[in-house]
C-alpha cells in the first residue's frame, strides 16, 4: 500500500489533489547546464580540435546543481533525462558572427561505465550566424522539406541546424552517474583573427518519478 511518508513529493501531490489542485507539471522540470570555451590562434584549420571547457562540463554532477537542489530531487527520483537543445553563442566579443570561423561542431557525453555518446553534430553554413542552436526542427517552425544537413532556417534570431542530434533521447544513465563529462570538437574554416569565447548551454528536460 502506498505510504506518502515514504515520498515527500508524492505526499505533496496527494495534498494538492485533495485540495482540488492539479499535480500536472510536478512530474518534470526543465534545467540548463552552461560552460565556456575559448577559440584562439592556436587552433588549426581543417583539423578537429577539442574545445577546452573551463567549468562544470569536465565534472558535471546534475544532482548537485541548484535546480535539482531546489526541487529536492535525488538521482533515484529520476525516470528520464532528455536533451532538448544545445545553444552556442559568442560572449567575447559579444554577439560575434560564428559562421566565418566555424565549419563544424560536435558534442559528446561520457560517464563511468558508459560508452561515449554523440549528442549533437552540425555543419555550419555561411550567413549572418551569431547563435547556433541544435534542436528539434518543429520547435523552430521549419518543415522537414526545409531542414537538412546542408540547409538551415532562422527562428527568433537563432540558426537551427540539422545534424545527428540526440534530441529526446534518454541520457539518464549518464546524467545520474557520479559525474558526467561533456566534450566538444570544433573544425575551423580559417585561422581566428582574434580570440573568441563561446558559451554553450545544454537544455534538459527531467522526468521525475513521483511515486
Amino acid at each position: 500500500m502506498f505510504d506518502p511518508k515514504q515520498s515527500p513529493r508524492a505526499a505533496a501531490c496527494v495534498i494538492l489533489i485533495t485540495s482540488s489542485f492539479a499535480c500536472a507539471g510536478l512530474d518534470d522540470f526543465k534545467t540548463e547546464v552552461t560552460d565556456e570555451a575559448t577559440i584562439d590562434g592556436t587552433y588549426l584549420m581543417d583539423t578537429p580540435s577539442s574545445l577546452n571547457f573551463g567549468g562544470q562540463y569536465g565534472n558535471l554532477q546534475l544532482s548537485a546543481t541548484k535546480d535539482f537542489q531546489d526541487q529536492g530531487i535525488d538521482p533515484d527520483d529520476v525516470d528520464a533525462i532528455y536533451i532538448t537543445g544545445i545553444v552556442i553563442e559568442a560572449i567575447n566579443p559579444e554577439g560575434a558572427r560564428l559562421d566565418p570561423i566555424i565549419r563544424s561542431l560536435d558534442f559528446s557525453i561520457s560517464a563511468q561505465g558508459q560508452a561515449e555518446k554523440l549528442i549533437g553534430r552540425s555543419i555550419i553554413p555561411d550567413g549572418e550566424l551569431r547563435i547556433i542552436e541544435l534542436g528539434s526542427p518543429s520547435a523552430s517552425g521549419c518543415s522537414n522539406a526545409q531542414y537538412s544537413d546542408e540547409m538551415s532556417c532562422a527562428a527568433n534570431g537563432a540558426q537551427w541546424l540539422s545534424s545527428s542530434f540526440a534530441g529526446m533521447e534518454n541520457i539518464k544513465d549518464y546524467a545520474t552517474a557520479d559525474s558526467m563529462s561533456v566534450t566538444a570538437n570544433v573544425e575551423l574554416k580559417q585561422k581566428p583573427l582574434f580570440t573568441t569565447t563561446l558559451r554553450t548551454t545544454i537544455k534538459l528536460l527531467v522526468d521525475i518519478n513521483l511515486f
